[in-house]
């Protein structure tokens, strides 16, 4: 999915407004460490386990759009992995397959 700025800003907005919609919400789950899964693979996971806001960025900056997300591995992701809230903000960091990571 391509994430320009703007609607990076947007994602961020609402992932805050989500969570203080409801400030009690203590709802978390064990975020696993994604980096190195194939992109699609890590998006559902993340998904499966619950979370709610989860977005793919082109980690080197480009701003290509991840078309084909078996053909990209996750190179790093926000947060760490570890108990996180359901409602916070997944950002899956990702390259081609062929490339390095930065």
């Amino acid at each position: 999915m391509l994430h320009n700025e703007t609607n990076l800003e947007d994602m961020h907005r609402q992932a805050a407004a989500a969570a203080s919609n409801d400030p009690s919400s203590t709802e978390t789950a064990d975020l696993p460490d994604l980096v190195g899964m194939n992109l699609d693979g890590a998006t559902d996971l993340a998904d499966a386990l619950g979370f709610m806001w989860v977005i793919d960025e082109d980690a080197t900056g480009q701003g290509r759009a991840q078309v084909g997300g078996n053909k990209w591995m996750v190179c790093s992701q926000d947060p760490a992995p570890g108990v996180t809230r359901l409602e916070a903000l997944v950002v899956l960091h990702a390259v081609r397959h062929e490339e390095a990571c930065p």
